[in-house]
Formats: C-alpha cells, sequence, structure tokens
C-alpha cells in the first residue's frame, strides 16, 4: 500500500483518475460514493499512506488498519471502471487484518503495552489468511476451464500484443507450442498451486514455482502490484514460525513446538468442541462461517445468467475471472431529439478518462449509467432526447458484433440490479485466426445503418 499510494502521487493518477473527472461510474447501491472535492483525495491517498506505514511499523495497529480498509474501500467504490481484482483483494484483507491480532509480537504495540505481548496467535487468524489467498488461486483455475481459453484465446492475442516483452521468447510469441505453455501452465498452476502448498512435502518447490509465475507475469503482463503481493502472500502457507526458526538456527535457540493440521482438524472436529465454546466464540464462529461461505459463493454467481459473463459481464466481476477475455471496442452515443427527430453524435473525451474509455465499452452497465447521465444532461437545457448506443464488440479474436441492441432506448430503461434485457446474446464463433481488421472499418462488417439516421460513423472507442 505504500508503493500503491506512492506511485499514485508520482504518477498523478490521483488528479487524473479522481480529482478532475466530472464523471464516476458508481457501484449499484453505492451511486452516494463520491470522490471528495479539492486537495480531499489527496488526503485520503496520504492517510491511507500513513495507515500503512502504522500497520508495518504495528503502531496504533487497529485503528490504522481500520482506517486503511475503510478509505482503500471507499477509494475502490468511487469508480467501477477502476476495478481490478488486486484492489478487490486487497479490501477483502484490509477488512481481515482489522480482527486478526498481528501486532503482539514484534510491533511498536508490543514494545509500548508489553501486556499485549504474544508468542501465538489463533488459529483462525492463520486459517483466514490462507482462505483468502487461495480462493483467487481456485476460481482463477476453475475459470480458465471456459471454451475460449481451452482454445487458446486470449492468450494468443496477448503475447503478440506484448511480444516485446518477451525477451529471448519474443520471436516465439505466434508459435503454438509457447502459447500452449503460457495458456495451459497458467491453468494447471492456479488450480494445483494451493493443494501443493498446504502439503508440506510441495511447499518450497510449489512457492519457487509461484515466484517464476509471478515475475513472468510482471515483466510480459504487467499488471501492477499484484504478482509481487501474491508472491509474498504465499509465504502464509509455510509453518506460521518459519522466519522465528530461521533465525533460531543462527542462535541455536528452540522454537514454539508446533501443531500439525492433522490434530488442528481434530480439535476443530471433537465432540462437544462447539458446545464447549462461549456465546462471544459461537458468535465469532458464526460470522466466520458466513466470512467463508460469502467468499465461496459470490464468484459463482455469474452461473445465474444466460450467456457468457465474458461478453455480458454480468457477473464477471469479483469473481476472480483473471485474464479470461479480451474485448476490443467501438462505441458510439446518439442523442434523438424527440421533438425535431435530429439525431447527432454525444462526444465522449471530454468528459471521460483515458481509462473510463477503454473500459466503457466492454460494459453494458456503464454504457446504461452514462445514457441516463446524458439524458439528465440535456433536460437541464430543456432538451427532452432518447440515446441510443452503437457498441461493436469484438470479444476473444470473434468477428465483432454489437453487443447491446441499438434500438433500445437507453435513457427510458430504468437502472436496476437485474440482468439488462438489451444485451444481445454472442453468436459469433471463435476463430483459428484473430479479428485484424481495424476498428475503422468494422462498420463494412457490422450492419449499422438501419440505426443511424444519417449519423456518420464513428470509429469511437477502443479498448483491450
Amino acid at each position: 500500500m505504500l508503493w500503491h499510494v506512492w506511485s499514485a502521487f508520482t504518477n498523478g493518477t490521483i488528479d487524473a483518475d479522481y480529482a478532475r473527472p466530472r464523471y464516476h461510474f458508481t457501484w449499484y447501491w453505492f451511486q452516494w460514493v463520491r470522490p471528495l472535492p479539492g486537495q480531499g483525495m489527496h488526503l485520503v491517498f496520504c492517510t491511507i499512506g500513513l495507515a500503512a506505514a502504522a500497520m508495518v511499523l504495528g503502531l496504533c495497529y487497529r485503528v490504522a488498519a481500520f482506517a486503511l480498509c475503510l478509505l482503500f474501500t471507499y477509494k475502490f467504490l468511487i469508480d467501477q471502471a477502476y476495478y481490478l481484482n488486486h484492489f478487490y483483494l486487497t479490501c477483502l484483507l484490509a477488512l481481515l487484518m482489522v480482527f486478526i491480532p498481528a501486532h503482539h509480537a514484534l510491533s511498536a504495540d508490543a514494545w509500548i503495552r508489553p501486556g499485549i505481548r504474544s508468542q501465538t496467535v489463533p488459529r483462525w487468524a492463520l486459517w483466514i489468511l490462507r482462505f483468502q489467498v487461495a480462493v483467487p488461486y481456485f476460481y482463477s483455475g476453475i475459470s480458465k476451464l471456459a471454451p475460449d481459453w481451452l482454445q487458446g484465446q486470449p492468450m494468443t492475442m496477448a503475447l503478440k500484443l506484448r511480444q516485446d516483452r518477451l525477451g529471448l521468447l519474443a520471436p516465439y510469441a505466434a508459435e503454438p507450442w509457447l502459447i500452449w505453455v503460457f495458456n495451459y501452465g497458467s491453468l494447471v498452476f492456479d488450480l494445483a498451486i494451493v493443494p501443493l502448498l498446504v502439503w508440506r512435502k510441495t511447499r518450497f518447490p510449489a512457492f519457487l514455482a509461484g515466484c517464476v509465475f509471478h515475475t513472468t507475469n510482471h515483466f510480459v503482463f504487467d499488471i501492477d502490484f499484484f504478482p509481487w503481493f501474491m508472491m509474498v502472500a504465499t509465504t502464509i502457507f509455510f509453518e506460521p514460525d518459519w522466519p522465528r526458526r530461521f533465525l533460531n538456527t543462527l542462535t541455536e535457540k528452540k522454537t514454539v513446538p508446533r501443531t500439525s493440521p492433522q490434530s488442528l482438524m481434530a480439535e476443530c472436529l471433537s465432540p462437544g468442541s462447539w458446545t464447549g465454546l462461549s456465546k462471544s466464540r459461537r458468535r465469532g464462529a458464526i460470522v466466520l462461517g458466513t466470512y467463508v461461505l460469502l467468499q465461496t459463493v459470490i464468484p459463482l454467481r455469474h452461473h445465474l445468467y444466460k450467456d457468457s459473463s465474458s461478453w455480458t459481464e454480468e457477473g464477471h466481476q469479483f469473481a476472480w475471472n483473471l485474464m479470461l477475455r479480451s474485448k476490443i471496442c467501438a462505441v458510439n452515443f446518439y442523442a434523438t431529439d424527440k421533438n425535431t427527430d435530429r439525431t447527432t453524435r454525444v462526444e465522449l473525451r471530454p468528459l471521460l478518462t483515458g481509462r473510463q474509455m477503454m473500459i466503457l465499452g466492454k460494459y453494458p452497465r456503464m454504457l446504461h449509467q452514462l445514457a441516463h447521465f446524458f439524458r439528465d444532461e440535456m433536460r437541464e437545457q430543456n432538451r427532452d432526447v432518447e440515446i441510443r448506443v452503437i457498441d461493436i464488440v469484438s470479444l476473444n479474436g470473434r468477428k465483432p458484433q454489437l453487443l447491446i441492441d441499438p434500438q433500445v432506448d437507453l435513457a427510458a430503461e430504468p437502472l436496476s440490479w437485474r440482468e439488462p434485457s438489451f444485451i444481445r446474446e454472442l453468436h459469433e464463433p471463435l476463430r483459428r485466426d484473430s479479428w485484424s481488421w481495424p476498428v475503422s472499418e468494422w462498420s463494412k462488417q457490422v450492419d449499422i445503418s438501419p440505426y443511424l439516421r444519417g449519423t456518420p460513423m464513428d470509429p469511437g472507442v477502443s479498448g483491450m
């Protein structure tokens, strides 16, 4: 988090993404979350950095953990266009750290208040962290069993796009063998890494494999701090006293006896273990069990929708679908005055940031939300308009097709948590060779003339 805050200040993303933009794509049920005016967002990021530094030192740990969790989650909820899986994971782990007693040993709090010092922590604190770190790996592996991934997409497109980052492997970026190594290697890694880390005999080789995997992801795919974050997080699967044992080998001191996972399960499942708990511990166990259940069920919600979540985006977020789809989009908004029947194209660039423009065409709900914004703005100008969108999308190298129905007035469709009815079904099959026509010529392949009403086609917004 310290590195993240430092990068935000040095890269200017606080102003570019939060302070200056006129519009933010809010989350349903969280429309009230808005960026602070003036220098408010700079203060938020500064406080996140101070809270992170305090957690590193173990100084006022509980207060710092709560501040970090609250403010980072607030930042996360400001704009769904900035959603990243590792930001979501950060929110979850920050929440858990509020309740985990991580400040009872090597911390400023333990030095100031010797009474809280302890050489052990409750087992649930260790296992809930292991569970949370395991969830992204497991569901990422499950999601890669999708037909597109099994046929080599979008990995084929990703390697070609990042050929200059492959180093000695750059000449082989289009070779099937390299594509399959990356494609199926990541699938097997995601599915196997947690069991291999849990089993003591394979733990260290699995950790080394994880270091190679995440280092490769960093240099090839450049996905922010996520690879380094997960690389360090996997050390939670080692025996919890491993740093102390390592140091004790230098001083020849004895360590605290370890408890095996088998004895842990035997104790948890022993007769009377539940009835012997106090009421407060029972409530804690229920809360913990509810959290685990939610984190197990939420990534599966995309199965409730009829079409692929990679196409509709319904249930795609919060499901740990890592690198599962690549979309190239051409988006245009059209406003038709109901009184004059005159249609004009609505300019997006003066309103949206570069990051928002790259994401917009992928998400039907964002298109819907933006249509309502344009409708409300034009009403303030005494203009009663219909807002229609032509969004041509190529998914994982398919021939482009319309994502939403251009005949639907999105301004008249109510915003709802229900699945939008204006999303068109995916009908284009996966291609052997990725679609290579430039976006400016897509209108020659997708007949949009019935929807334009004499308005010229514009290449619009493209994004990967």
